[in-house]
């Protein structure tokens, strides 16, 4: 298995997007979920005075790559955590957010 991954020439893969997505958006919170076939993340602003919230981007992937993306998140945390400290984790939100149409 290793030689085949070795026998492949890296794929340059040109992506494209709008200003907007590359300005990007803050979330101070987030939400995942998941069903046999697929993982959903929400990705939320949140103000504790008014309590207020904002779902500024939701993402459904597959199993598969949301193992990927856990892996990536982990190793990147450790990389950081590395070159700058332990990372302190702040409280999680109060309250229980409820997603409204």
């Amino acid at each position: 298995m290793a030689d085949e991954k070795t026998k492949r020439a890296p794929i340059k893969i040109r992506i494209e997007s709008d200003e907007q997505t590359r300005q990007g958006a803050y979330c101070n919170s987030s939400m995942v979920s998941h069903t046999a076939e697929e993982f959903l993340a929400d990705f939320l602003f949140l103000t504790a005075k008014p309590p207020y919230g904002k779902l500024h981007s939701r993402i459904l992937m597959s199993p598969g790559h949301a193992k990927r993306l856990a892996r990536m998140l982990t190793e990147a945390v450790h990389g950081f955590e590395k070159k700058f400290g332990p990372i302190k984790e702040s409280r999680p939100p109060v309250g229980n957010p409820d997603i409204v149409h």
